[in-house]
């Protein structure tokens, strides 16, 4: 939204987003009338200007309403981050924030698999532990992948993490995350390389 974004949602006041070129979300949780019509309006100010060119005003991406369990995997909550050991052996470390709104402390079970680009499960992992009231919690856990297909430009190879989130034997929630296994180095003399090219 450019630029400062004022939004309010059945007449509350619910947050203030100051920058045009940076994502946000809204929890309407608490506010939000259900089985009933609700009001929500997001009030543009561009007084101010974030750059020295003309920037518009209003909504310019797209507005999602995103709809979760009391416990779920938090927005943009799934992180994988391949590292490469040696004799192409490769460890994916990975993070996932758990949200739990309940005013009680719950536990739960994550279950991770890393899926290649024809959908075969390549890896498997779980964790369980428990998630304070109106809490969130990062959960780690690491993967171990032998000779995984590299992404480049030329080929962009991509693998989905898929994360499942469990409360007594129950799914809540499904995320799938994409990323991909490449080298990346950058040398002042001779540019970027990816994957030693």
């Amino acid at each position: 939204v450019a630029t400062n974004a004022t939004v309010y949602v059945n007449g509350c006041l619910m947050k203030h987003n100051f920058c045009g070129y940076t994502t946000f979300e809204v929890d309407i949780t608490d506010v939000a009338k259900f089985d009933e019509e609700n009001t929500i309006a997001v009030y543009v100010n561009t007084s101010n200007h974030e750059g020295w060119w003309y920037e518009g005003a209003g909504i310019y991406r797209h507005v999602w309403l995103i709809k979760t369990s009391m416990i779920s995997v938090d927005l943009w909550g799934v992180f994988a981050k391949p590292m490469y050991k040696k004799n192409d052996n490769w460890d994916v470390l990975t993070e996932v924030t758990i949200r739990n709104d309940y005013f009680k402390r719950k536990s739960i079970t994550i279950k991770g698999e890393i899926l290649d680009a024809e959908g075969n499960i390549i890896a498997f992992n779980s964790k369980s532990c428990m998630v304070n009231d109106k809490d969130k919690k990062v959960i780690k856990y690491n993967f171990e992948i032998n000779s995984p297909n590299l992404w480049s430009p030329e080929n962009p190879y991509q693998y989905t993490m898929r994360t499942y989130l469990y409360h007594n034997e129950v799914l809540l929630d499904t995320v799938d995350t994409k990323f991909g296994f490449r080298f990346v180095e950058l040398n002042p003399k001779k540019g970027l390389f990816i994957n030693g090219n």
